[in-house]
């Protein structure tokens, strides 16, 4: 018989071992199956990214996604729930996290079943998967821009403390207008964060906001911001001084 004429394999019949429609497929259209594979790849993928962005977003109380869940849950409970007095907002996040961990991980398992059947009947498809170069790279979007923004607002991560702006709102609130005025015209970074593309600009806009319309304001940067404070440390434990202030078992 000639290969062109050959019939498309069909499940055995009884007695013979059974085989499955993804066998079936296999067998009939490999090039189809693998594309198969590879398309539930990436939806699975995907989705697992997906929960971890709202993961992130759960993080923040006051997100957007945040005042979303609240809101359908003050329509389903036809309540006016305040966000400050959610007293179970920590349970729900808890449970809905503990379903996205579910399913992350019923997620995962089937995509390791299907890479070890990629394995077994196409090991070749998964070296072109992965170009050997990337296996050398790390892949950053929005992280550039979020990570330096915790300083500004910990909330980001679950931290219910001040950022930055705040503490220097809060410290200028402690003095008198003339003394505030002193105070912003002598603002002093130091330390490696403040090595932040944009940083000083960052601030810039903040301290803008807090201050009266039109007041100037001067922001400072170190010299050597990373080792700024040690070397400032250094010289004051040399300082005869000094020595009162150390402690001895």
């Amino acid at each position: 018989m000639d290969v062109d004429d050959k019939q498309p394999i069909q499940p055995k019949t009884q007695g013979e071992e059974e085989l499955s429609e993804d066998d079936i497929k296999r067998m009939n259209n490999f090039d189809e199956w693998v594309a198969d594979i590879k398309e539930r790849q990436e939806e699975l993928l995907h989705d697992i990214e997906q929960r971890q962005r709202m993961r992130t977003s759960w993080s923040n109380r006051r997100s957007a996604e945040s005042d979303k869940k609240l809101h359908l849950l003050n329509v389903a409970a036809d309540t006016k729930t305040d966000e400050s007095e959610f007293d179970d907002w920590d349970v729900y996040i808890t449970m809905q996290t503990d379903k996205l961990k579910e399913a992350d991980e019923k997620d995962r398992q089937e995509l390791q079943q299907l890479t070890e059947q990629l394995q077994k009947y196409a090991p070749t498809e998964l070296e072109k998967e992965i170009p050997i170069e990337e296996y050398y790279q790390i892949k950053l979007g929005p992280e550039r821009v979020r990570i330096p923004e915790i300083l500004f607002q910990p909330s980001m991560i679950g931290e219910d403390q001040m950022g930055l702006s705040e503490v220097i709102k809060s410290v200028l609130e402690r003095f008198s207008p003339d003394n505030q005025t002193k105070l912003v015209n002598n603002i002093f970074l130091t330390g490696g964060s403040s090595k932040f593309p944009n940083f000083i600009e960052r601030l810039k806009i903040d301290v803008t906001k807090i201050r009266p319309a039109g007041s100037s304001f001067n922001i400072y940067q170190a010299l050597d911001p990373i080792h700024d404070a040690w070397r400032g440390a250094k010289e004051w434990s040399v300082d005869k001084e000094a020595l009162s202030s150390f402690l001895s078992k």
